[in-house]
């Protein structure tokens, strides 16, 4: 099962330790945008959106420092969600700086996910990213 996650960033960008989401310390298959400084090579930015394919995501769902986003197909309208779900997910976006005026609950999550990866990498298409 697929599903993605606002994952922080860890490593301190060395071979031996290299920048990627906490995701990638659980052993699951995953892939991840992480926005770089074009001159140091850091992350831009302390989180990143990280999509992992796993038979069971409990262990990750544990963890309180990773936001899954809801489980549903990206062509789920938000508005399917329940409030609390929606106020949770519409709340820590703001927090982590994601533009969010565009977005409707009426929208399916696919944009919702888009707008996450844009603010991350402009050139970001929910249909290009995924586990290869």
């Amino acid at each position: 099962m697929k599903r993605y996650y606002l994952s922080p960033v860890v490593g301190t960008g060395t071979e031996d330790d290299p920048y990627r989401p906490k995701i990638a310390d659980y052993g699951v298959s995953w892939s991840c945008v992480i926005s770089s400084d074009e001159v140091t090579g850091q992350p831009k930015r302390p989180w990143c959106i990280a999509v992992v394919e796993a038979a069971d995501h409990a262990t990750l769902l544990a963890d309180a420092t990773l936001d899954a986003l809801p489980n549903i197909s990206l062509d789920t309208l938000v508005s399917t969600l329940s409030k609390p779900i929606r106020d949770k997910l519409k709340n820590r976006l703001d927090a982590l700086g994601v533009d969010t005026t565009g977005l409707s609950i009426n929208d399916p999550i696919r944009l919702w996910v888009r707008a996450i990866g844009r603010h991350i990498e402009p050139a970001f298409h929910e249909s290009r990213f995924g586990i290869l």
